[in-house]
């Protein structure tokens, strides 16, 4: 699997396509992966009714283009995540999306760092306060 970290569209082309064109084409262009791991800012910790509004717009692109939303949430340096799935090779369950996950974001955040600042839970796990 690959990780999509952020995805952004000039907004001049937002709402033509763009966004759906770059992942259809994403996926024609790897046939040997088993899925696309997309992460979101979480909308759980959204600062405000505006932030809230623009998170809510991202999640529906995704649901629009066949994207799944995990239960599994992640925390990196504090910013807090939402994962998605786009499957291209059969069906990925929980466990190997948390897996790939991990591995993609120890090679992100080698070392100590990866102990100290990255935390992946699933939906209905609390991240700890000092994570919030």
């Amino acid at each position: 699997m690959i990780l999509l970290d952020y995805l952004a569209i000039l907004e001049e082309y937002r709402s033509r396509g763009a966004g759906s064109a770059f992942l259809r084409a994403l996926s024609a262009r790897l046939p040997n992966c088993r899925g696309i791991l997309i992460e979101t800012e979480d909308i759980d910790f959204a600062q405000n009714e505006a932030e809230a509004r623009e998170r809510q717009k991202r999640d529906a692109f995704y649901e629009k283009n066949g994207v799944l939303k995990t239960e599994i949430r992640s925390s990196v340096y504090g910013v807090h995540y939402a994962i998605w799935l786009l499957a291209l090779g059969g069906n990925a369950d929980r466990e190997e999306c948390e897996q790939n996950l991990r591995d993609i974001y120890r090679i992100m955040v080698p070392g100590e760092k990866f102990e100290k600042y990255v935390e992946i839970r699933r939906s209905q796990e609390v991240f700890p306060p000092e994570t919030l």
